[in-house]
């Protein structure tokens, strides 16, 4: 699991935050956290660990600005039998362009996870080869060198 600090809220000011008083301690602090939660924790109990922690103090709540009941992961079991479109699509892939599959999950926030409550497999891929993995990073870039763009994956025929 990780959690990423992400917003910091709080200071008296009295000019709309261009300054802060810098003596006096806020009645008022936010926070926000990013959380990507792997399909192996149980979410209830994660969500009752929560709890407990914010009702220690009295001063301390909580609220979900995206909040998923349950975790909706499509398989990547290379059953045909199981999981046809899967399996079909890593042929594809790996047998007619001779690419390579590094299957990962993505919990974020995508459409896809709408989808996937409907218990409607998703799989979502990225062409983009060459280039480290930093989604959302402070330091986020795609490279524009010609290897990362000379061979487009194709995913229809």
């Amino acid at each position: 699991m990780t959690l990423n600090l992400t917003m910091l809220r709080a200071g008296v000011t009295h000019n709309n935050g261009a300054s802060y008083a810098l003596n006096v301690v806020p009645s008022v602090a936010e926070a926000g956290f990013d959380l990507r939660i792997p399909p192996h924790v149980d979410l209830k109990q994660f969500e009752q660990k929560i709890k407990e922690w914010t009702s220690l103090d009295a001063g301390v709540s909580y609220e979900w600005i995206i909040h998923a009941a349950d975790h909706a992961v499509s398989s990547i079991s290379t059953d045909p039998v199981q999981n046809p479109f899967y399996v079909s699509l890593l042929q594809n892939i790996e047998q007619e362009q001779k690419l390579s599959v590094e299957p990962e999950i993505f919990p974020a926030a995508t459409d896809g996870r709408f989808v996937r409550l409907e218990q409607i497999p998703v799989y979502g891929f990225s062409p983009i080869n060459h280039t480290p993995v930093l989604l959302h990073d402070h330091n986020e870039f795609v490279c524009c060198c010609v290897r990362s763009f000379a061979s487009p994956v194709c995913v229809a025929h």
